[in-house]
């Protein structure tokens, strides 16, 4: 994307980055630390046993992991996940444990999708502009234009995610009350389909709302990786500083369902994920 083709479309700037190097199916595994700017390194995947663990993952170091995305190496033939490494464990006032630190890598928070038409169309949080959902569209990939109804509320909302399963689109993004599901067979006219995660689970750190997830679709399953925070984010500030129980965060995973033609998580239901490499 050409910088200055549209306004604020914005980069996440993530403080620090943690790589968990997958093999096709997901697995525990154990944790190298190298160094107290939080570059960490997973090393040595193990067969997962009955299910997928609650939580999936807690950062080592900060205990601060949130905003999770999953990608595809075709050179290397493995998963990475990357994610927002919050300084939870550090006693800084106001959000200076999750803002204003030094930055390790920057990223886009912007999540696109090929539409019938061959246009791209990506949606993004205006964080300039109440941090409402808005959606620009592209030809080459290079030259963005904005669209004036991005088909969705434009609302408040973090971390739009669009994906196709079961023979629709659907778009989630995190409103801070659960995430709001939105489902289209077009790309164009989007249907209200009420919320997912909004209810706690009764999993391990996993009894709060779920928060600023990616998706991954693997054939006929469909998997949400989100976070949480599993204590609390109300317990009130001591010196202008917010408690370890506020900053603590979790990654979670759950399997996505479609059951009477709306999106459904049991985020308390036992599942095993297999990623396969995409098509």
């Amino acid at each position: 994307m050409k910088p200055n083709c549209c306004t604020k479309i914005g980069k996440l700037l993530i403080i620090s980055v943690l790589i968990i190097i997958l093999p096709g199916c997901f697995s525990t595994w154990k944790i190298k630390a190298q160094g107290v700017k939080g570059q960490v390194s997973a090393i040595d995947p193990q067969t997962i046993e009955v299910s997928t663990p609650a939580p999936l993952f807690r950062d080592p170091i900060y205990d601060g992991v949130a905003d999770p995305v999953l990608v595809w190496n075709p050179i290397k033939k493995v998963w990475s996940m990357f994610y927002t490494q919050r300084r939870a464990k550090l006693d800084l006032p106001g959000v200076e444990w999750c803002h204003g630190s030094e930055i390790g890598v920057a990223e886009s928070d912007d999540f696109g999708f090929k539409k019938p038409d061959g246009k791209w169309r990506m949606w993004y949080k205006d964080e300039g502009n109440g941090s409402k959902t808005f959606a620009v569209e592209s030809s080459d990939l290079e030259n963005w234009k904005p669209v004036e109804d991005p088909g969705i509320s434009k609302l408040y909302g973090e971390g739009p995610k669009t994906f196709r399963f079961k023979d629709h689109y659907w778009l989630i993004k995190d409103p801070n009350s659960g995430l709001d599901v939105y489902r289209s067979d077009d790309l164009e006219t989007w249907t209200y389909q009420g919320k997912i995660l909004d209810k706690p689970g009764t999993r391990n750190s996993d009894g709060t709302i779920g928060k600023h997830a990616d998706v991954v679709v693997c054939g006929e399953k469909a998997y949400i990786i989100y976070f949480t925070h599993p204590y609390s984010e109300k317990a009130p500030a001591q010196n202008c500083i917010s408690p370890f129980s506020n900053r603590h965060t979790a990654l979670q995973a759950a399997e996505l369902e479609v059951v009477d033609g709306k999106l459904f998580c049991d985020r308390d239901k036992p599942f095993r994920i297999r990623l396969d490499p995409p098509k």
